[in-house]
């Protein structure tokens, strides 16, 4: 190692910086820190015979989710297989009917969460329909919101 230091009278500080961090290096591992690489992920295609059965299985009740986990693809791909078999998906919006109904309950005082409920989907697909729709919101304290 060259000493830079000992010559120069007045090293400036980039020089100091730059000496102070070689002697901070491992010279005895050639390889440089990296972080390990991602798996490479791997397609996979299903059987006829396994679509069917994610079929099945859907409409015994279970998740898109488990389903993605159980066959080792995404939840995506086991929705696009369902929709091709022409399979509604328990997520679903509201439609115009159920929109004007969800507007009466919520202005009676029914909660998101209890329409969502009676709806059966989630609080946050009640309160998007609802908001689009024009409904004045309440806050948590049941005050509207301006």
């Amino acid at each position: 190692m060259v000493v830079l230091q000992g010559e120069l009278s007045n090293p400036s500080s980039p020089l100091v910086r730059a000496v102070r961090a070689y002697r901070r290096l491992d010279l005895a591992d050639p390889r440089p820190n990296r972080p390990p690489r991602a798996p490479l992920k791997r397609f996979v295609w299903l059987t006829p015979d396994q679509a069917a059965t994610v079929v099945e299985r859907y409409q015994a009740g279970a998740t898109v989710y488990e389903l993605g986990r159980q066959f080792g693809i995404s939840r995506k791909t086991v929705s696009a297989h369902l929709q091709r078999a022409g399979i509604p998906t328990r997520y679903r919006l509201l439609d115009g009917q159920a929109v004007a109904q969800a507007t009466r309950l919520y202005l009676d005082g029914w909660s998101l969460a209890r329409i969502a409920s009676h709806f059966n989907v989630s609080p946050s697909t009640v309160h998007t329909a609802l908001r689009q729709a024009g409904v004045p919101m309440r806050d948590s304290h049941g005050r509207v919101r301006t």
